[in-house]
C-alpha cells in the first residue's frame, strides 16, 4: 500500500485520489495540514527531491 501526502481538497488530490480508485490501488492519506508532517520525513525527502518539486509555489496556501 502507497502513502499519498497532501491536503484533502487540492485538485491534484482529488485527480489522484480518482485515478487510484479508478485503477482500484490500495492507498492511505496523510492531511498534513490536519495532521502535520514529522521532521525525519521531510529530511528524508529533501535527501530524493529538491525543495522545488516538494513545495507547491502555486498555491494560494
Amino acid at each position: 500500500m502507497i502513502t499519498i501526502y497532501g491536503i484533502k481538497n487540492c485538485d491534484t488530490m482529488q485527480k489522484a485520489f480518482k485515478w487510484l480508485d479508478g485503477k482500484k490501488v490500495k492507498y492511505s492519506f496523510h492531511d498534513y495540514r490536519e495532521a502535520g508532517i514529522d521532521k525525519k520525513t521531510i529530511e528524508l525527502w529533501l535527501k530524493h527531491f529538491p525543495v522545488d518539486k516538494l513545495i507547491n509555489m502555486r498555491s494560494t496556501t
